[in-house]
């Protein structure tokens, strides 16, 4: 919502405001459409009875809606529209990227490439897909070639229970032991390595971003859900890739790939040192020119404006009354995204804090319009719509820090 906002923004500074439309915005680790993109057809005026009671059904037209969504399965003919994703505004504790980029860029100077370790690294929870765990044996066993570092479950916020015991599993499958988890470094740690592995988990992972800009040689592990921008990079030239497929760390054909075919890649770039400073070079000549907070934002309003220029169906404004209490929101900024996402911010609000019973007597709770209250449960610990306490980056009110984006360069994405 908040890169929505953005886009808008800068429609109407430039005196374009964006068309009116609407809009569908699914989010999720996989491009949902490919499974549910087409509504469930039936013939003219079927009958059927449900829960005892007789409903005539007319007929319908099923056709496939250009749901907006955070990474998109192309290849498997999916007609989705990718959006920048949340993490490029900022996540909880993990700043926006306009904060982030220079971060890596000084990280990559610091650490000269003569200085960096020709390893292959990988650092994040690699109990979170199969295609990840599949690195922990070949870490055991190829030492010289990869740097493998596991943080776990648990790092980000709330975990399904169902997801660690499944994990254990597949970690006692591998023999690998459970819990000798790794402490959880600065993501620009990376940029300390020649060789960086993007590796899918859930589903697609947003961190490529944050390895090219380290301008080092990055191995991307596909997932069939792309974010954005990954159409414009080129195997061979900006990085190189493994196929992976669809599903949980990017299915069997990821997992094959990571056990077959990673180790002699990561064989024929510790022999070939000019391809490997080739590929970081590029690398981080695409992060600058095209992996910006300015790109990314222009990029939204150029989709929503040409989405909305194509737009054809009658858009109905709700009434002030519909707002109020029919599911609707208006936003024309920060403040109005909390209403909408059912959050409070409740340290900038100085609200009356009233103490938990289930909580430390300093996590307390708010109010939000209405007399509902704000709970401070752990982030995702709770229904997609219940009322709780923003936190960190999750906090729409907080300032991003970004620079004013003017027009920026859209037709470059």
């Amino acid at each position: 919502l908040r890169i929505l906002l953005l886009a808008a923004q800068q429609a109407s500074a430039l005196g374009e405001p964006l068309p009116d439309s609407e809009l569908v915005f699914a989010a999720a680790d996989s491009d949902p459409t490919v499974l549910h993109s087409r509504r469930r057809c039936h013939a003219p005026n079927t009958s059927a009875t449900l829960h005892g009671r007789r409903r005539t059904r007319p007929a319908a037209n099923c056709p496939r809606l250009p749901v907006f969504v955070h990474a998109r399965a192309s290849a498997l003919g999916s007609t989705a529209l990718p959006l920048p994703e949340y993490s490029w505004v900022g996540s909880y504790h993990s700043p926006p990227w306009c904060q982030m980029q220079p971060r890596f860029e000084r990280a990559a100077a610091a650490w000269g490439w003569e200085q960096r370790d020709a390893r292959a690294y990988f650092g994040g929870a690699c109990s979170t897909g199969i295609s990840r765990q599949s690195l922990l044996p070949l870490n055991r066993t190829h030492g010289e070639l990869l740097h493998v570092l596991d943080v776990g479950f648990g790092r980000s916020g709330f975990v399904n229970p169902h997801d660690v015991e499944r994990a254990k599993r597949s970690y006692a499958r591998l023999g690998v032991g459970w819990g000798n988890f790794s402490a959880q470094l600065p993501p620009d740690y990376a940029c300390r390595f020649q060789v960086l592995l993007s590796v899918p988990g859930f589903g697609y992972s947003n961190r490529l971003r944050q390895l090219l800009a380290c301008g080092s040689a990055v191995v991307h592990v596909q997932h069939q859900s792309h974010e954005f921008f990954e159409p414009l990079l080129k195997s061979g030239v900006h990085y190189l890739t493994l196929p992976g497929g669809f599903g949980t760390g990017g299915g069997e054909t990821a997992v094959r790939s990571v056990r077959q075919q990673l180790v002699p890649l990561l064989r024929a770039l510790r022999s070939d040192g000019t391809q490997r400073r080739r590929l970081g070079r590029a690398a981080a000549a695409f992060a600058r020119s095209r992996l910006t907070h300015a790109a990314a934002v222009s990029y939204a309003r150029a989709l929503l404006t040409a989405y909305g220029t194509l737009y054809r169906s009658e858009v109905v404004a709700p009434s002030p009354a519909d707002s109020e209490g029919g599911g609707f929101f208006r936003i024309d900024s920060a403040r109005d995204l909390l209403r909408a996402a059912r959050m409070c911010d409740c340290a900038a609000d100085n609200a009356r804090h009233t103490p938990h019973a289930a909580r430390p007597r300093h996590e307390a709770r708010c109010t939000l319009g209405g007399g509902i209250a704000c709970h401070p449960f752990p982030r995702g610990s709770s229904g997609c719509w219940a009322a709780r306490c923003c936190a960190g980056w999750d906090c729409p009110t907080k300032a991003l820090g970004c620079p004013k984006v003017a027009a920026g360069n859209a037709s470059r994405m």
